[in-house]
């Protein structure tokens, strides 16, 4: 079962990096088809959303400076993680990545 699922993150850019191209590697680094944290056949069935895998793949793309901010379906991500439950998957693909207020890019272009 897939639980549609919202996930906001505000993150600091370096100030010398362009925001709009780093915001574009991170969401590539997050739902990318073939290796994306958040990817459907990636993210697991049943298998928990953890703060610490977010913030990694977040702070792994050059020009990233912090994880200022994270919420899960518009609350703060508490805990170490959130857990789908068994037989059931996070859908962020549907429910919306959001990075520094920005839902996906280019849609309607």
């Amino acid at each position: 079962e897939a639980i549609l699922a919202t996930l906001s993150v505000a993150i600091e850019i370096d100030a010398k990096r362009l925001a709009e191209d780093v915001l574009a590697e991170v969401r590539e680094r997050l739902t990318s088809e073939d290796s994306g944290l958040l990817a459907a056949h990636n993210i697991g069935i049943g298998v928990p959303l953890f703060r610490s895998r977010i913030h990694a793949e977040v702070l792994a793309v050059s020009g990233t400076l912090a994880v200022t901010e994270l919420l899960f379906d518009g609350t703060p991500f508490g805990g170490m993680g959130r857990d789908p439950g068994a037989g059931a998957w996070f859908d962020v693909a549907s429910g919306g990545l959001i990075l520094n207020g920005e839902e996906e890019p280019g849609n309607g272009e």
